[in-house]
């Protein structure tokens, strides 16, 4: 089952300077990106207008899911980063299109400034402070890895399976409007697409 997971020689790839260089370059854009992100959440808060009705939130009152949306999704995000260690081949094409999803978030978040869901008790981090609704982030950065471990079959209803608990605790938490979450997928899967165009050859590096 291990040697199943990890190949020796996919894990052989840290050595080669070439991969490790670009390897540090792709995780180096990424947390550029999340840098502006931090700025960009702040000034989608401090914007935000008045909360909006929504059909599904208003149907229930708000239970506490901050396990999931908050403490759930930080445990994940080690655990990804440990899976692309050791699976190094996805590692440069998950980082770089990761990035374009941040960058994507960023501009969404900032044309748009939706009030906070009544009743919601905002999580405030590094990535979010609870005015960066449209689209939500948990939901397709669970299915846009989904996506890129599609040949994985284990990885890939994995992060399907977290895609649809991020979900449900995002909207019993009133973290977000169902408009955020029920659009996260489709917006993933259209980052998905482009970047298997921009970084074509990061996607091809997949299948050798």
């Amino acid at each position: 089952m291990i040697n199943y997971f990890i190949k020796k020689e996919d894990l052989l790839l840290w050595k080669s300077k070439e991969f490790f260089v670009n390897a540090f370059f792709s995780f180096s854009i990424f947390l550029f990106t999340l840098i502006i992100n931090y700025y960009a959440v702040r000034i989608a808060t401090h914007n935000s207008s008045s909360a909006v009705t929504d059909l599904i939130l208003s149907s229930f009152k708000r239970i506490d899911t901050s396990i999931i949306h908050g403490t759930l999704s930080i445990f994940i995000e080690f655990l990804t980063l440990s899976i692309l260690i050791l699976k190094p081949r996805y590692f440069l094409f998950a980082f770089k299109s990761l990035a374009v999803l941040v960058v994507t978030r960023i501009i969404f978040i900032n044309l748009t400034n939706l009030g906070i869901p009544s009743e919601s008790v905002p999580i405030k981090s590094f990535y979010t402070f609870g005015g960066d609704l449209f689209f939500s982030g948990h939901v397709a950065f669970m299915f846009l890895l989904a996506l890129i471990f599609w040949k994985e079959i284990g990885l890939r209803w994995f992060y399907i399976v977290l895609t649809l608990t991020i979900s449900v605790g995002v909207l019993l938490g009133h973290y977000h409007y169902s408009i955020d979450v029920f659009a996260a997928p489709f917006i993933a899967y259209g980052i998905y697409s482009i970047s298997k165009i921009i970084f074509r050859n990061d996607f091809n590096f997949l299948s050798k």
